[in-house]
């Protein structure tokens, strides 16, 4: 075994360790005291949200990705992306405001995160812009 098998092993181990240890609010309590650095805490709660997700046993079609390329990580992603269908894209943005708004651009007063989690399209969009990382 090298030193880098060694390394992966240990590091896979901890992780392990946490997930059993930490909930998503004790996760975030450790994150907020910085017990845990954000990467690993942002590693912990997908594989936690994957997790929950997971024990709804939720249809497949909506865990799929979509044609708009929308793919749910939480529990709030799905019920968020199916709850407000606006078909005639009514008051919806532009495709250069959602990006401002994946990459949290605006301040969260701005009354369009209203609009966005009121509506489906537009949440959809700002997730898969943000799952992207399109700047």
């Amino acid at each position: 075994m090298t030193g880098y098998d060694v390394r992966g092993a240990l590091i896979e181990a901890r992780d392990r360790m946490l997930l059993e240890v930490y909930d998503v609010v004790h996760l975030t309590m450790a994150r907020c005291t910085r017990l845990i650095p954000e990467r690993l805490y942002q590693r912990l709660e997908r594989t936690i949200m994957r997790r929950e997700m997971k024990l709804l046993h939720l249809p497949p079609y909506l865990l799929a990705e979509g044609p708009d390329g929308f793919q749910p990580e939480s529990v709030i992603d799905i019920v968020l992306a199916h709850s407000a269908p606006n078909p005639d894209r009514i008051e919806c943005f532009s495709e250069g405001e959602l990006i401002d708004f994946a990459n949290r651009r605006r301040p969260i007063d701005d009354p369009g995160w209203k609009h966005i989690m009121n509506c489906s399209p537009c949440y959809r969009r700002v997730r898969t812009l943000q799952r992207l990382k399109v700047q």
